[in-house]
């Protein structure tokens, strides 16, 4: 309401009127401007008294014993189901939160070092490291991490023919 008010004011100081169609409201006459005012203050009024209304009925319920929002779906036995499956390295993330019955998102969201737990599965002859990336070996490019797996890929072959000869960029 505050944003109409001021948009209003701005609008008399370059000398432009405001004029509402649905309230029949004209404010470039001094009864209009004041009938105006009179329903931005009524309408603050209202949404301050709803406001408080819903406030002390939330800390009312909360008083009850009512909590408010979706019930979470996860307990400490799914938690530590998910952290016990993790490191394995026969199951993925999808196929743990559908054993589970969760969403992958909902084992993120309630296990922050998911992505650590998970890192934690390669064998240490490949080199994994704390931070989830592993030595790819002669020839690898590299490895990034995107959302919330990490993407890891090898240089493309080089491909000759008796016309052209492509390599794959970056590789000598």
């Amino acid at each position: 309401m505050q944003d109409l008010i001021t948009t209003v004011g701005a609008l008399r100081r370059r000398e432009v009127g405001f004029t509402s169609l649905h309230e029949n409201l004209d404010t470039t006459t001094p009864g209009g401007r004041l009938v105006f005012h009179v329903f931005a203050a009524l309408a603050e009024f209202i949404r301050e008294l709803i406001v408080s209304g819903t406030r002390e009925g939330l800390a009312s319920a909360r008083a009850r014993g009512r909590v408010g929002g979706r019930p979470s779906v996860m307990t400490p036995e799914i938690i530590r189901a998910a952290r016990d499956m993790l490191p394995n390295p026969d199951t993925s993330i999808t196929s743990i939160a559908k054993l589970l019955g969760v969403s992958p998102g909902t084992l993120y969201n309630h296990i922050p070092d998911l992505i650590e737990l998970r890192s934690s599965r390669v064998p240490k002859q490949l080199g994994g490291g704390a931070n989830g990336r592993r030595d790819l070996g002669e020839g690898s490019t590299s490895a990034r991490r995107y959302g919330r797996e990490i993407i890891t890929w090898e240089p493309a072959p080089t491909y000759r023919s008796a016309s052209a000869e492509w390599t794959s960029p970056g590789v000598d």
